[in-house]
């Protein structure tokens, strides 16, 4: 039988709920600031699929894509003071998610070439060939984002992987919506050059 106390306890959580549910994010943020810790769990069920599905992009695996999305927030959680509350979270923690994103697949390249080794071992050969083909593209893409110039490169990324609308890239980065327009042209007219110069024909198209 359920208690009064534990009927009550339980009224309360929802309506701490409902309450995060109906706040702006920069009021939960303020809340969290002012000692509300426990109020950060409504941004995380805010934007957890938002993160998951970055981190999926990058990644391309949902167990590392669930590792990445757990210490995005972590991280977020710890960088809370250095938000600015004139700006989107959702861009935040998207640029958060992205760079943690890319620092676990850096990370993680050896072991992936490893699993990928023992894979064409056991692969007949067309299997073979398709999966290298498949992973040296990715790779020479890869490399091709992380030589772009910076503000250049930051942009085209926070479309690419965290779908971010020009607008938002804008209002993230703050700059004009233009400047947005034009920096991806140039992200994606030097990615096709660098591409096609490394063999890469119609795939460069994809990008």
């Amino acid at each position: 039988m359920i208690s009064l106390a534990g009927v009550t306890a339980v009224l309360v959580v929802i309506a701490a709920l409902r309450s995060l549910e109906a706040a702006s994010d920069q009021e939960i943020v303020s809340g969290v600031l002012g000692g509300n810790t426990d109020d950060f769990e409504g941004l995380v069920v805010r934007y957890r699929r938002q993160v998951f599905r970055i981190a999926l992009r990058v990644t391309r695996d949902r167990d590392n894509a669930a590792d990445v999305a757990q210490e995005a927030f972590v991280r977020a959680f710890v960088a809370l003071k250095q938000y600015d509350a004139n700006r989107p979270f959702g861009a935040w923690i998207s640029r958060i998610t992205l760079n943690t994103a890319l620092t676990l697949c850096s990370s993680r390249k050896k072991q992936g070439d490893e699993r990928r080794t023992a894979t064409l071992d056991n692969s007949n050969a067309a299997d073979a060939f398709s999966t290298v083909a498949r992973t040296e593209f990715e790779t020479a893409v890869r490399a091709a984002i992380a030589g772009l110039p910076d503000g250049i490169r930051e942009t085209f990324e926070l479309r690419a992987y965290a779908d971010l609308s020009y607008d938002e890239i804008a209002h993230e980065l703050g700059v004009p919506r233009g400047t947005v327009m034009s920096r991806l042209a140039r992200a994606r007219e030097r990615l096709r050059e660098v591409l096609e110069q490394q063999g890469f024909g119609r795939e460069s198209e994809a990008v």
